[in-house]
């Protein structure tokens, strides 16, 4: 295969996963982050799936995945702070700070580039080009939208840009273990 010109537009997870594993293979990969600061601190932990647990393995790192928390059941606490129900689930929560930062630490010198918002892809059959902010292009041979909800490259692989309510809502929060209800406890 020849060597690809590759482009990671964010920093999420799969992009820093495709900008390990690609060079390794000889391919030229740099990533682009519209956030003037790395993704770390910005999360408390993640469930960890099978598809996970392999990468990790393939990039030399699966003990990352091994700093977090164990539970057993979750718990559901209403207004009031009364258990209001519970469910036996088991799983790890992982350190979102432990597995970012590592797996952002096994990245080539020079291959991560931060406060470089791409504004539009542009994929056809033998290229893609990508558009910054700045006004500048950049046309490589494959682009990696690796850049979340607000996905700018998503709209050149899809006509999809619009979400539909799915008729729920989560809220997840982090609170010191000592402040937990007393309900909570046992």
């Amino acid at each position: 295969m020849r060597r690809l010109r590759v482009r990671v537009v964010g920093d999420f997870l799969g992009g820093l996963f495709a900008a390990i594993l690609l060079p390794r293979d000889g391919h030229d990969v740099i990533v682009y982050e519209r956030s003037t600061a790395e993704l770390g601190g910005r999360g408390a932990g993640l469930i960890g799936q099978h598809d996970l647990y392999d990468v990790l393995g393939r990039i030399g790192s699966r003990e990352l995945a091994q700093v977090g928390v164990e539970a057993f059941e979750r718990m559901y606490l209403d207004v009031d702070g009364r258990v209001s129900g519970r469910i036996r689930a088991p799983q790890t929560q992982i350190s979102w700070d432990v597995l970012y930062e590592g797996v952002f630490s096994m990245l080539a010198p020079g291959s991560y580039v931060l406060g470089r918002k791409v504004r539009r892809v542009v994929d056809d059959e033998r290229e893609a080009s990508k558009m910054f902010a700045d006004g500048a292009t950049e046309t490589v041979d494959l682009v990696i939208g690796a850049d979340g909800l607000g996905s700018v490259t998503r709209a050149a692989v899809t006509t999809l840009t619009q979400y539909d309510y799915g008729g729920y809502v989560a809220w997840r929060g982090l609170i010191p273990e000592a402040k937990r209800p007393s309900a909570a406890r046992s």
